[in-house]
């Protein structure tokens, strides 16, 4: 788009444009197809040419521009073959005979047909309009031809196959997803292998960013305005080659061809509208379509009025019974006093006020002017300028009126590009080459999934019984309207059986514009008429507590929304989003195993009375290194990964949270689970791996929580694990089959840290106190956003790694899934793992449960209060160790109410100026300035452990309080979804 070479090294017009960093390597060729309602065209880059930076547009013969109008003439009779495209169809129809007319079928403004709401299926021709042909038929014609044209050239420099290429599809943004999956079939279903979708303003703005050089931060409009939708999205660059959206995408159909439809309206007024409808089967009503085209483009203030032939109207007055020319002419004007003036000129010719026009062009800029300025202006800051593009752009008036309208009040500057016509073909070869350039998305809609709630949370609503237990239908939002995601970024949601033998779970999908929607029957909720089934649940017949979980894993920032279905024990389930058809497909990629030949499955076994097949591994790929510590179930060793297979890599379990091989470090940790096949033990075992490996699957890596790499089962502990043992008990338990549970090497526990730093000053001490705690906070706000709750946070189960101070959460035994934090307690279970750190509402609750009852427990803001609690103790070291402040108090035993009953102000409270208030913390930890960092540690701590769990901080609350910068640097992995 930046000019053009001097010697082209084909006869196409190739485009000069900055190669991106590619991301198809493994293609020589990306291809983009701009598929428009008025006109289409394709370009390409060829990484073979000499001159790589050429895009090579689309050659029509001797029609020297490289798009060509969107037409399509079929054969009459079936399958409905192609006979001609684009201004070959147009001259066809122009000059074929009547009789042979009968024999085809001639196709236009098809791309319309899928906008809104009210899609249709099949296309009435236009030369014989009670013939109808399948649209996807239609489009599937269109681009294969297209694919074939653009191979043929691309065949004269070098041979390439339809494999060769990755094919790149234009579509709106203002799209629904039904609209982009009908594209993404049809273009499959032409033979392409590798094809995406790129959303049309996001092109044009690839190329604007690549033609004009914009800076990065530059934020600004683009306004696409093609033949039939205007499209309109809000811009930053972020980066040398990223952009990222700030606002949804918007736009209308203020599309060119609105104005070709008043013109002919305004020819029913006069001649009458059965006459024009008639006149659309004739031939001259072509000609007719190009003089209207040529007066939009060449409307101008020295030329008051355009001259027109409406031959093709005239012939039909008389053997129609209409009056005559002349006198239909007179009768409107004499009608329309106030109307421009329209009269005959010789012959069949009208002439035509320009002002007639220009009205209906200043309306559609005006339309989408007053939307900018209305919808969007008033929520942008920072948006000086507004690049306008697309086919409509090119017409003079409508750049004067359309510019007028934002720059009289110095709203916004507004840029024409250099050939704005084929800035989306352009930018889409660019976004071909390197999709991830489009960083970040703002959502059109609100999505939720159909789930299911206790019935006494929702007073009012219909509820229905499931073994004892009334509950009611509900939505859970996955993103909210306007929310802005990465692109990649994965949005999961866990979901449990609500009966201990329910086979299948059935997800229902519903979108809103609204951002909050609760229930399914809401105002505005619309259900998207298609489910995702996942069938076979393992696990039925256990309790449901002990359940495998099913997680949906959603991608709604690429072009196609994307559903993955996860269940322990199964291959995932993908997706691709159709609104009106939900397919599915099962991935059958075998699974990596550590050493021998690749095992195939699609399933496990169904329960867990084994899990040998969970990893490859056995105890003696293993040597033991020391014994780390025992405990009531269990024994943990430092162990080197020493296999005989030096290339190998650990296999992970699909119950864990990675899904493919990941190589292991030498040295790393291994749980044994003792007495694995002892059935006296087996059901509390199954428990603790499950809460380990199956519980923390449904939680993305985090770098502060640890993640088990697998599992397998030794008949026998060896001997040099055996020997680092002291305990006889346990030795005797050696000889029993065990689980083992390598883990990830993270370092000394957390008491352990802290006593080494014996000689470290008052200073380093609270800085490193402060930042452990952070990492600790932000473990545990990010296992809460996955609705996992740790209930055994205590000094051994935090780690820090003595080099990086790095800190992890570790243990998961205790480790519970909740949906909503919320889980049903009995008075003979044990929901809390560690005495010393049970919430007061906890055991509050448990004192007032009667043997045999149970309730419903909020485990929110529990796993925070233990953290705190657990520092604090940790801190309270002897007299002589007042590191941070004077926090030793001489207390012999730790106690929350004498620690606040001493520190009787609350962190938000109104004395307490110099903190941020309650109501807004994540503002106002931004300009507070805080110069007591221990002072400030040791509020949020006393703050987390208010007795009152109303009034306690909440972990990403205390996050923002003690890292000002948290709201803005805070990593995936740390955002709740």
């Amino acid at each position: 788009m930046a000019g053009v070479p001097a010697q082209p090294q084909t006869s196409a017009s190739p485009y000069l444009v900055a190669t991106t960093t590619s991301t198809t390597a493994t293609k020589v060729c990306c291809c983009a197809i701009d598929f428009g309602t008025s006109s289409t065209g394709y370009a390409f880059r060829d990484r073979r040419q000499t001159r790589s930076q050429h895009i090579v547009m689309a050659e029509w013969g001797t029609q020297l521009h490289p798009k060509t109008p969107t037409e399509v003439v079929l054969a009459a009779a079936p399958p409905h073959a192609l006979v001609e495209f684009g201004h070959h169809a147009r001259r066809f129809m122009q000059n074929v005979d009547f009789e042979e007319a009968q024999n085809v079928l001639h196709f236009k403004g098809l791309k319309m047909l899928l906008y809104g709401s009210d899609k249709k299926t099949e296309v009435f021709s236009t030369n014989q309009p009670r013939v109808s042909v399948p649209l996807k038929h239609l489009v599937t014609c269109i681009l294969s031809h297209l694919a074939q044209k653009a191979l043929a050239q691309m065949r004269r420099d070098f041979p390439t196959e339809m494999d060769d290429v990755r094919w790149v599809i234009t579509v709106p943004s203002i799209w629904d997803q039904s609209a982009r999956a009908f594209m993404q079939e049809c273009a499959t279903g032409t033979g392409m292998k590798e094809v995406i979708l790129a959303l049309e303003p996001e092109a044009a703005s690839l190329a604007v960013k690549a033609e004009l050089n914009l800076p990065i931060g530059t934020k600004y409009i683009l306004v696409d305005a093609g033949g039939g939708i205007v499209d309109i999205a809000v811009h930053e660059c972020i980066s040398e080659t990223e952009i990222a959206e700030l606002h949804r995408p918007t736009g209308g159909p203020w599309g060119s061809t609105l104005i070709n439809e008043l013109f002919f309206q305004l020819m029913g007024d006069v001649f009458g509208e059965d006459v024009v409808a008639k006149a659309q089967e004739d031939p001259g009503i072509f000609d007719l379509e190009d003089d209207v085209e040529k007066m939009k483009l060449t409307l101008s203030d020295t030329i008051p009025r355009q001259i027109i032939s409406v031959s093709c109207i005239v012939s039909l007055l008389p053997q129609m019974s209409k009056p005559p020319f002349s006198q239909l002419v007179d009768i409107f004007n004499a009608s329309h006093p106030g109307s421009p003036v329209i009269s005959r000129n010789q012959g069949s010719r009208l002439i035509v006020d320009a002002s007639l026009i220009k009205t209906n062009i200043g309306k559609l800029a005006a339309a989408t002017s007053d939307h900018i300025r209305d919808n969007l202006l008033p929520s942008l800051s920072g948006v000086k300028v507004a690049y306008l593009v697309g086919g409509l752009s090119t017409c003079h008036h409508y750049r004067k009126v359309f510019r007028t309208q934002l720059t009289a009040d110095g709203i916004l500057e507004v840029v024409v590009p250099h050939q704005p016509s084929l800035a989306v073909l352009v930018g889409a070869v660019l976004y071909g080459e390197s999709d991830r350039s489009v960083k970040k998305r703002c959502m059109p809609y609100t999505y939720a999934v159909g789930t299911t709630d206790l019935a006494l949370r929702h007073p009012g609503r219909p509820t229905f019984q499931v073994d004892g237990q009334r509950w009611c239908n509900v939505l859970q939002v996955l993103v909210r309207s306007g929310e802005p995601l990465d692109s990649d970024e994965e949005i999961s949601l866990v979901f449990s059986p609500i009966s201990s033998d329910q086979n299948n779970i059935t997800f229902d999908i519903f979108k809103s514009k609204s951002p909050t929607v609760k229930y399914p029957d809401d105002p505005g909720v619309e259900l998207i008429k298609a489910g995702l089934q996942v069938n076979n649940l393992p696990g039925v017949g256990l309790p449901v507590q002990q359940r495998p979980r099913v997680t949906l894993q959603f991608k709604f920032a690429s072009t196609i929304i994307t559903v993955q279905a996860v269940c322990p024990g199964f291959l995932p389930v993908i997706a691709i989003w159709n609104e009106g058809d939900l397919k599915t497909k099962e991935n059958t990629q075998p699974e990596v195993t550590l050493k021998g030949e690749v095992e195939k499955s699609t399933r496990h076994e169904n329960d867990f009375s084994t899990v040998t097949s969970l990893i490859s591994a056995s105890a003696s790929d293993f040597r033991a290194n020391k014994l780390l510590g025992t405990g009531s179930n269990a024994a943990v060793f430092e162990v080197k990964y020493c296999s005989l297979d030096s290339s190998a890599t650990m296999s992970l379990s699909p119950y864990c949270a990675m899904a493919t091989s990941t190589e292991v470090k030498q040295y790393m940790v291994m749980k044994v689970l003792f007495n694995w096949e002892n059935t006296l033990r087996q059901t509390m075992l199954r428990q603790k791996y499950m809460a380990e490996c199956v519980i923390l699957s449904l939680v993305p890596d985090h770098p502060n929580v640890i993640h088990p790499l697998g599992a397998f089962v030794i008949p026998r502990i060896p001997a040099d694990f055996v020997n680092k043992i002291e305990q006889p008990v346990y030795r005797e338990l050696c000889n029993n089959p065990s689980l083992a549970i390598p883990l990830p090497h993270v370092g000394i526990t957390m008491s352990s840290f802290f006593s080494s730093l014996v000689n470290a000053s008052n200073e380093k001490m609270a800085e490193v106190a402060q930042s452990l705690f952070v990492q600790g906070l932000k473990a545990i706000h990010h296992i809460e956003s996955h609705s996992v709750v740790h209930r055994d946070i205590k000094a051994d189960n935090i780690l820090v790694d003595p080099e990086s101070g790095k800190l992890t959460l570790i243990d998961f035994g205790e480790a519970q899934h909740c949906p909503n934090m919320e889980a049903m307690i009995s008075s003979t279970t044990q929901p809390w793992g560690n005495p010393g750190t049970i919430p007061p509402e906890l055991s509050s609750f448990l004192k007032r449960l009667t043997r045999g009852t149970s309730g419903m427990f909020s485990y929110a803001k529990c796993d925070s209060f233990a953290l705190a609690l657990t520092f604090w103790d940790t801190l309270l070291m002897p007299p002589s160790r007042k590191f941070i402040g004077n926090w030793n108090h001489g207390m012999s035993e730790f106690n929350t109410l004498s620690l606040l009953q001493e520190f009787p102000v609350p962190l938000f409270s109104a004395s307490s100026s110099s903190l941020p208030p309650k109501e807004n913390p994540a503002t106002a930890a931004r300009v507070v300035e805080i110069s007591n960092t221990a002072c400030l540690l040791k509020e949020v701590m006393i703050e987390m452990m208010n007795p009152d769990k109303a009034a306690r901080l909440t972990a990403f609350s205390a996050i923002l309080t003690l890292t000002p910068q948290t709201e803005s640097t805070m990593t995936s992995g740390d955002r709740s979804s």
